[in-house]
Order: structure tokens, then sequence, then C-alpha cells
């Protein structure tokens, strides 16, 4: 259970930093 929530936060960082990324390329 506890990996599991691990693997999904480190999964959803790894989303936020992309979209990040993207919005700051764009403006």
């Amino acid at each position: 259970m506890l990996a599991r929530a691990k693997e999904i936060y480190a999964y959803r960082e790894m989303v936020y930093n992309l979209v990040r990324r993207d919005l700051h390329g764009r403006y």
C-alpha cells in the first residue's frame, strides 16, 4: 500500500514537472 502511494506520488510529481516546464516554455 505504502509503496503504491509512493509510486503514485512520484508519477504525479513527474507530470507536474512536465506541465510546469511546458507552461514555462510557452509563456
